[in-house]
């Protein structure tokens, strides 16, 4: 079941919220999908995500480089390259990019969520 995805070849998503940049290395659309996904996420000074959780999946974040925070359950950490979070299910989280420089992660999924809910529903 090897598959071999050239860089150009997978999806690319650009936040119409602010400048963040996400691409989808294994998508829901996939086979492998069912059962895992993953993202790698670039966020630019200023960027931010809404709060937010996701339903029936686990997230866990890998730090590339640079730096910035997470909030989980309203409580913030710093996040540094190297450093792994893990969200559970139902968990609200936010990510704000507050430096200078582009901070990047790595994000996996499992099992796929069965949904996304904002805390402020408006707030995309």
């Amino acid at each position: 079941m090897a598959k071999y995805f050239a860089k150009e070849d997978l999806p690319h998503y650009v936040s119409t919220r602010d400048t963040r940049d996400r691409l989808d290395m294994v998508k829901a659309s996939t086979e492998l999908g069912e059962h895992f996904m993953a993202d790698r996420i670039i966020y630019h000074p200023g960027d931010d995500c809404a709060p937010h959780y996701h339903e029936g999946a686990y997230h866990l974040f890998y730090m590339l480089y640079g730096e910035g925070w997470v909030d989980i359950d309203y409580e913030r950490h710093r996040m540094k390259p190297g450093s792994t979070i893990v969200i559970a299910p139902e968990e609200v989280h936010q990510f704000k990019n507050d430096m200078e420089e582009n901070f990047a992660f790595l994000e996996y999924w499992a099992p796929k969520p069965s949904g996304m809910v904002n805390v402020i529903p408006d707030d995309i």
